[in-house]
């Protein structure tokens, strides 16, 4: 079995190399150039290479997420707006991620989930949680 630090340490690793690979593509797979624009190999080669490439791109993005710092803990209120804050430096709308802490039935224990706001019929939900109000929650953001 692996630690989850021990884990975290490796995969902090990992995203510096995926950093290293994908800088000089700016992070982008259509920046994958070919020699030869007629060779079938290559295209094959450049159109799987975009495919690793995303898929590289999205595990440095969450990986550089859970590195960034909780800016603020606090329970979920709704404002006179219909948005909800913590405190007043920030409203969480659509497409806001958010972290909040919820009993997970699968492992029976409280634990924080990373989901986004979402609006609908007049106010907002959480996107993967929709029938947990968010009014009341303990929440926090990076």
């Amino acid at each position: 079995m692996t630690v989850v630090t021990d884990l975290a340490q490796s995969i902090q690793k990992l995203n510096n190399q995926i950093e290293t690979l994908l800088s000089p593509l700016n992070f982008e797979s259509d920046n994958i150039t070919l020699t030869d624009e007629n060779d079938p190999d290559q295209l094959y080669f450049r159109d799987e290479y975009r495919v690793i490439t995303n898929y590289l791109n999205e595990v440095h993005s969450k990986v550089t997420y859970l590195n960034r710092p909780i800016i603020e803990e606090g329970i979920l209120l709704q404002n006179s707006l219909g948005r909800y804050v913590i405190s007043d430096e920030y409203s969480f709308t659509s497409g806001s991620l958010i972290e909040v802490l919820i009993y997970d039935n699968w492992d029976e224990k409280e634990k924080w989930v990373l989901t986004r706001v979402e609006h609908s019929d007049g106010d907002y939900y959480l996107y993967d949680y929709k029938n947990i109000k968010m009014d009341g929650l303990l929440a926090r953001r990076r």
